[in-house]
Formats: structure tokens, C-alpha cells, sequence
């Protein structure tokens, strides 16, 4: 095996080199060539912290009471979505239809449950309802609000003057 210990450079090189080292018989001057290879950077330490924001430092919502109100009524919509989608789905093929075959009853046909497809479609439509009142009740009372600074200026020129409210 040769090395090549003088072309090597960087930390993979060293690597390199001291694998090139261990496998092969010591030559004199491999020690030099180790030596000589650049050495990696030591880690940096980050002294930057991080800091955390404790809850009540945020700035407060909007409406909790909005908040929790559009949470609750979007589950209930979606329950109640879900429940119209499985009465509809129960209700087709529901009722069986006999048919006199001479000496027998045979089953010809099934109906579907108008009672249960209406029942269903009232669901989903009130479910659709609950989550599109929901979703933005939550939303809007979710929302964090952020005084800014209350201030009034007046400017005053040759010929005008001009007043700034911000509130």
C-alpha cells in the first residue's frame, strides 16, 4: 500500500491518513506527514439562550369565550355531520318487498327508508351549518390583540395644520 499523506488535506485526510497509518508498516517521516495535516475546527460553542415567553406574557386573545364556543360547536357539528352520513347510509336497501310466486313469497326487491334519508340529510345539513359557524367563531375569537401604542399629534405648517390620532 502507498500513501499519499502529502496530497491529504482536511479532517477527512486526517482520517485518511491515520487509517493509512494503522494499516500499513510505519515509514519514517509518516509521523511528520500526520502531523502536518491540517487539523479540524474546534466546535463552537453557541452562548446565544433562547428565551421562552412565558403564557402570560402573550398578549390575551380576543373572546375565550368565543374561542371555546367555536371549538365546541364545530365538534358538535362534526358529530353531528358524521351521524347524518351514517343514517344515510343506513337507510338505503332498507325495507324488503315480497312477491306472491304462485305457492310462495319470494323477496323481489327492497326499498330505501325515506324516513331515515331524510332524518340523515337534516344531519348533514345541520352538521355543515354547526362547522361553518364553528370554525370561524373559533378563529375570530383565537385571534391575540395587540394594544399598540395610543397617541394623538398635531403638526402644525405656514399654512395648514394637520392632527394624527392612532388608537
Amino acid at each position: 500500500m502507498t500513501r499519499k499523506s502529502s496530497r491529504v488535506r482536511g479532517y477527512h485526510g486526517l482520517v485518511i491518513a491515520a487509517t493509512l497509518a494503522s494499516l500499513s508498516p510505519v515509514r519514517a517521516g509518516a509521523d511528520e506527514a500526520i502531523a502536518a495535516t491540517p487539523q479540524p475546527p474546534a466546535a463552537v460553542a453557541s452562548t446565544s439562550v433562547q428565551s421562552i415567553t412565558p403564557a402570560s406574557a402573550l398578549p390575551p386573545r380576543r373572546s375565550e369565550a368565543l374561542r371555546l364556543g367555536g371549538i365546541l360547536v364545530s365538534a358538535s357539528g362534526t358529530i353531528t355531520l358524521l351521524s347524518g352520513v351514517a343514517f344515510l347510509g343506513a337507510a338505503t336497501d332498507r325495507t324488503p318487498i315480497y312477491c306472491e310466486t304462485g305457492s310462495a313469497m319470494a323477496l323481489c326487491g327492497q326499498r330505501d327508508d325515506t324516513r331515515r334519508q331524510g332524518a340523515g340529510i337534516a344531519l348533514i345539513v345541520a352538521g355543515g351549518l354547526g362547522l361553518a359557524a364553528g370554525i370561524p367563531l373559533a378563529i375570530y375569537g383565537s385571534r391575540r390583540v395587540v394594544d399598540g401604542p395610543k397617541s394623538a399629534t398635531i403638526e402644525f405648517g405656514p399654512a395648514s395644520a394637520r392632527l394624527s390620532v392612532t388608537f
